[in-house]
């Protein structure tokens, strides 16, 4: 079998522990995947749209994956807004 290829996930986390827990299990699981954290709501939207440290896209490639916590404040607005980056957002509801 083929090695899964490498994604890069955005982490839009604000809790360091569930940051800390979710690498631990992307270890353990031995995925190959790229973790970038924000803590943000603002950070997530500068990480999509390439803002400000973003900027470069060999060290912050486009995420093929957006782990979002729906607790970050002004996390409605930015699901409403997904519309407008050029990324596709699914979302995963307890």
């Amino acid at each position: 079998m083929a090695a899964p290829a490498s994604l890069t996930i955005l982490v839009a986390e604000d809790n360091a522990d569930d940051v800390a827990l979710l690498r631990r299990a992307f270890a353990n699981a031995q995925l190959p995947h790229q973790l970038r954290v924000v803590s943000s709501d603002v950070e997530v939207v500068d990480y999509l749209e390439g803002n400000s440290a973003y900027r470069d896209r060999e060290a912050f490639p486009l995420p093929s994956v957006l782990l979002l916590d729906l607790g970050l404040p002004r996390v409605a607005a930015l699901i409403f807004c997904a519309g407008s980056v050029p990324v596709q957002i699914s979302a995963i509801c307890q």
